[in-house]
């Protein structure tokens, strides 16, 4: 909880009201004050100061205010992380990784359904998108997470893929953040994903028998931010949105083989196509997303 500050001068009654708000990357506070009846000045010291723990409490800062200035405020002041998943988990995911992990082999699911096995040079532990978290870094020619067969990308089913990156830098290599992988019995190449390349631009594409389409624009900027990415499929078309924006759409309603592959995240398969980024908090969902939960949930991330 917080401990707001007003400082108040009068000589009659004061009436007045307050409306407390939470936000993102450090309290934000938004006060309301009828000052109707004051003889003298009112002065708002908008100053939020943490308190371990207790209630929100309106505190008289001088001497001559009215002695019935202090009001006790029962509230919610959720860490913005905390709202963040808790907004993930409302929508159902099939699976959610807060990449939150500092050693170890497996990259724990929220869902408790599909946990995944970290690969090759993984740097754990990295700083993530909200105050105290982690995140991943993959880089090298060999970093992934092995997240399994998740059972949401067959035929034309909806799905959307969501995650927070922060892109290190690009080149002539396919620099996938998420894929799933999968070759038909002819061969024929039907997997999903989305990559970032110095030629090709941020693209998140469907291959149906080796044929691919996809929603294509430019690259992330490399300015060292996390960057909201979300990529939906609704069993029509590719629309891809980054920080909350559309940025990229492309009709599809072809239908892939009623099976599943290996999900990747951090990279396109064992041993290649690394994302070359810092990763945080991948959800996976088995619907589409739609505009009003994308926004919704960078929002939050925002503290709004």
């Amino acid at each position: 909880m917080r401990t707001l500050r007003i400082a108040m001068r009068a000589r009659r009654r004061v009436a007045y009201a307050l409306v407390l708000a939470s936000g993102l990357f450090g309290a934000h506070c938004s006060l309301v004050v009828d000052t109707s009846g004051l003889t003298g000045g009112a002065t708002i010291d908008s100053g939020v100061e943490e308190a371990g723990s207790g209630d929100a409490t309106l505190v008289d800062a001088t001497q001559d205010a009215p002695a019935d200035a202090v009001v006790e405020i029962d509230g919610p002041d959720e860490p913005v992380a905390s709202r963040y998943a808790m907004a993930v988990l409302a929508d159902n995911p099939a699976i959610y990784y807060h990449l939150d992990e500092t050693a170890g082999a497996t990259a724990g699911d929220a869902m408790g359904t599909h946990p995944g096995t970290y690969f090759g040079s993984v740097q754990l532990g990295q700083p993530g998108i909200f105050a105290g978290s982690t995140a991943v870094s993959f880089t090298g020619t060999s970093a992934g997470i092995d997240a399994g067969a998740l059972g949401v990308f067959r035929a034309r089913t909806p799905f959307t893929i969501e995650l927070w990156a922060k892109p290190l830098g690009y080149d002539g290599e396919y620099r996938f953040l998420a894929r799933r992988l999968f070759f038909d019995a002819d061969g024929g190449r039907n997997d999903l994903g989305v990559n970032a390349q110095d030629q090709g631009g941020l693209v998140f594409e469907r291959f149906i028998a080796s044929a691919g389409r996809g929603a294509r624009t430019g690259l992330p900027p490399i300015d060292g931010f996390f960057h909201h990415l979300v990529c939906v499929y609704d069993g029509n078309g590719l629309v891809m949105y980054r920080d909350g924006v559309v940025i990229a759409d492309e009709p599809d309603a072809r239908s892939a083989p009623d099976a599943d592959g290996t999900f990747y995240i951090g990279t396109g398969e064992t041993g290649r196509f690394t994302s070359n980024a810092v990763i945080d908090e991948v959800a996976v969902y088995g619907k589409a997303l739609d505009v009003t939960r994308v926004i919704a949930h960078f929002e939050i991330a925002r503290g709004k």
